[in-house]
This record gives structure tokens, sequence and C-alpha cells, in this order.
């Protein structure tokens, strides 16, 4: 039964009041997992060509003030930080991913959690804590929409939902009470915005890093008591269901405390886009698999479902990073090539490579078959001595059927924090990283989130 409070409240209340010691282990391993993921994300950000724009426009936003941006021994202010760092978690396509409404939500929520934690003093229980309100909630909303009917519109959910989650971080860590909570969530919804008319452009990556500034926002303000609308979700001149997508508004606030959808969120191994994720496990599940060289293949048949199809056909020749990451051709061939994928293999130099363009264009042939699941893969690839290898995942190394171990995790980070700071130093904040309970003061952590102090 629908609460007389009206849902938004209801989740207001319910997590106002949520402290740590009510978190199940699995949740808050899962909310530390993705801590970590995403400052890893954040370091390897800065290989993206167009991080420096964003950077100079995060410089911008305010005075210089005291909030760390992941990767600099630069301040900036609560509001440069937030959105600096939201659009570094997401910078090499390989955050997290809500696969029910193909949703990323870490960048928007871990870059507020980052920086009020630094600015109010708030110790390891309580910013996990904070990250959980925020994943729980973009999670409760999303599934509560019709998201085959929210993405037919061209809906992007990150700058629509993503927001609220936000919204709800800042409130936690700010301390906020429940009525001003609810305004603090109504506040990130009046922000909601971004579709897929930008992609496949960096664009939509700043609708996560617009997000968390939307978020931080909110929180602020609610703490002014800005009044807001009571309900943003249910209300029938425009609410979000009205608005965006038919949902049902129970779902949001059924069973909490006892299911918590942010388990099913999925964490990338690999930079790329969310379906290529499958293909990469093809490739590398099996340790023992060897793969010819590419002058001995004669051709790469990679069967998908028409939605994905349809999604990335058009990548086949990529003239940017983000686009070489949305291409099963590209990272194919460049994987077929190397023997493994990372960020390096999509730098504009790589993306000049004819071997592996070539191969992309004339050998690999991409199929949309209604047999292949949403997120699982075919792979058939044929030798020119007439040898076939084949090739099935229909779940991605990451996903909830298919989680990551802590080894693949921590070989991530080690991985993609050494573009930014020495082995020995991500070798430290891992350790601070996975004991995040356990601390008292984030100085130690803030210091360690920049190249300057660590190296």
């Amino acid at each position: 039964m629908i609460s007389k409070v009206g849902i938004t409240q209801e989740l207001a209340n319910y997590f106002t009041d949520l402290k740590y010691e009510d978190l199940p282990l699995e949740v808050v391993e899962m909310a530390k997992n993705l801590i970590l993921d995403s400052v890893g994300c954040s370091f390897a950000g800065w290989s993206a060509k167009e991080i420096d724009q964003i950077i100079d426009v995060a410089r911008s936003v305010g005075t210089p003030g005291k909030s760390t941006v992941i990767g600099t021994g630069e301040r900036f202010s609560l509001l440069g930080a937030a959105m600096a760092n939201g659009y570094l978690i997401t910078s090499i396509t390989a955050c997290d991913v809500y696969t029910p409404a193909h949703f990323h939500a870490t960048p928007e929520i871990v870059p507020v959690a980052l920086a009020l934690a630094e600015e109010t003093g708030a110790n390891g229980k309580e910013l996990i804590t904070a990250v959980v309100c925020g994943l729980e909630i973009v999670c409760r909303i999303a599934f509560s929409l019709d998201n085959q009917e929210f993405r037919k519109k061209g809906w992007h959910s990150p700058g629509i939902i993503g927001p609220m989650g936000a919204a709800a971080t800042a409130a936690k860590l700010l301390k906020l009470d429940a009525t001003d909570s609810r305004r603090a969530i109504a506040l990130g919804y009046s922000q909601s915005s971004g579709t897929f008319a930008s992609w496949p452009t960096p664009t939509v990556k700043f609708h996560q890093s617009r997000g968390a500034a939307a978020g931080l926002i909110s929180g602020l303000l609610a703490r002014e008591k800005f009044e807001a609308g009571s309900e943003p979700l249910d209300a029938p001149d425009g609410g979000l269901y009205v608005t965006y997508a038919p949902g049902a508004s129970e779902k949001v606030v059924k069973d909490l405390g006892t299911h918590w959808e942010m388990l099913n969120i999925s964490l990338r191994l690999w930079p790329g886009a969310t379906p290529i994720q499958a293909m990469l496990s093809a490739f590398l599940n099996d340790k023992h698999q060897t793969f010819p060289a590419l002058g001995n293949i004669s051709s790469v048949e990679i069967r998908v479902a028409p939605r994905t199809y349809n999604a990335h056909i058009s990548s086949i020749n990529p003239t940017s990073t983000f686009e070489a990451l949305l291409s099963f051709h590209f990272v194919a061939a460049a994987f077929l090539k190397n023997g493994y994928f990372w960020i390096d293999l999509v730098s504009p130099g790589k993306l000049e490579d004819q071997d592996v363009l070539n191969f992309a264009k004339n050998k690999v042939l991409l199929v949309g078959d209604e047999k292949i699941p949403i997120g699982g893969v075919q792979v058939k690839i044929l030798t020119v001595d007439g040898q076939t290898i084949e090739l099935k995942e229909d779940y991605a190394t990451g996903t909830p059927k298919r989680p990551v171990t802590s080894e693949q995790l921590e070989r991530k980070f080690l991985q993609a924090s050494s573009e930014k700071i020495t082995h020995k130093a991500s070798l430290e904040l891992l350790a601070l990283l996975s004991d995040l309970e356990k601390l008292h003061s984030f100085s130690d952590l803030f210091k360690m989130l920049q190249p300057e102090k660590a190296l």
C-alpha cells in the first residue's frame, strides 16, 4: 500500500534514519567495491582526450576551494570537484552499470559523497552509508519505470534520475532531517535533464557529471530550507511517471530494508560499452584459449541482441576514443592483435592503427540475432586454414550472474590508478579503501588521491 505521506517522503523517512549498523554485509561490500572502482576509474580518466575541457570549466566554477579532485594536487570548489570527479569516473567508459535501466550510478553519487565527506569531516562508515542511500534510491526509481518506454523517448537515465540519488547522498552527509531530505530529492528531480540526442559524443558522459553537480546543489539548497514540490515522482502535473515514462511508484518503497536493488549493479572490468563487456569476457574467461594472429584470421562474426546491434552498428570506423569504446568491430580487432584490451589501445595514436582499422572494417561482422539475450554474445572466429573458434557468454563478468572477484577488481584498480600514481602508492591506497569503514578521518585518503603527494 502506498504511504499517505507520499513516495518521496517515505523514501526520505527511511534513508534519513538509516544507520551503518542497519546495512547487510553484502551491501557494505558492494558500496566499498563501487567506491574503490570509482577512484580507480578517476585516475585512468585523465587519459581521455576531452578531460582538459571539463577540468578547465570545473576549475572556473567558483573560487578555488579545499575540495580534492582525484589525480591532481589542485583544490577546487565543492561544485567544481563534484563536476570534475563525476566526469573522471565515467571518462574511460569503465564505471558501473545498472543494466535493467542501462544506468551509471557512481559518477553522480560518489563525487558528492567524497566532496561532502571532505567538507564535513565524516568518517568511513558515514561515507559508506551515504553512498548506499544514493545508490539504492536511484536503482529503485530506475527499476520502478517502464524503461523500454523511457528509452524509446530518448531519455538518458543518469541525467534524469541521477540528481535525485546524488541529492539523497548530499542530504545524508549534511545530516538533514527527513523533511529537508525530501526537499533535496525533489530539488534533484527539478534539475533532471539529458537525452540520447548527444549519442555518441562525450556529452552523454557529461550528463553524469552534471548529475553530481545538480545533486550537490540540491542538498545545499535543502539545508537552507529552500522549498520544492512535495512529490516529484507521483505528481499528476510534471511528475516523473507522467513526464518521462509510466511507472509503478509502489516499487520504489517495496521491501525497504529487506531487498537491496543496488546489489543488481554490475561492475565493468574493461573500458568499453556495457554490451562489449560480454565479448571481452568471452575472449578472456578461458585462460587456456589462444587466438591466431590477425593475418591468420579470415573472419570474425559477433552475434548480439537486435537492440544491441542497432545501438552499435554505426561505430564500425570510430573517429574518437569514445566511439572506439562503443565499437564491437574496433575492440575485437584491437584485442585480437594485442591479446588484451585497455584504454591505451584507444588512444589517438592507436585509433590510426591501420592493421586494426582494416581488420575491423573488412573481417569483423556484427549480426543482430533474436536468439541472443540482451547483454550476451556469440563469437565465431574462422582461420585461413579452416579452423573455427566459437565463444559464447550470456552474462559478462561483473554482472550479478557472474560477479567480479576481489582479485579481479583489485587488478583493475591497480592498472587504472597506475595512470597517475606509483605502484607503491596504488597498493597503499587500495589497502586504505579496502578498510574504508575503519577510517575515522579522511585526511590520509585525500592526500593519497593527489599524485604529487603520492609519488
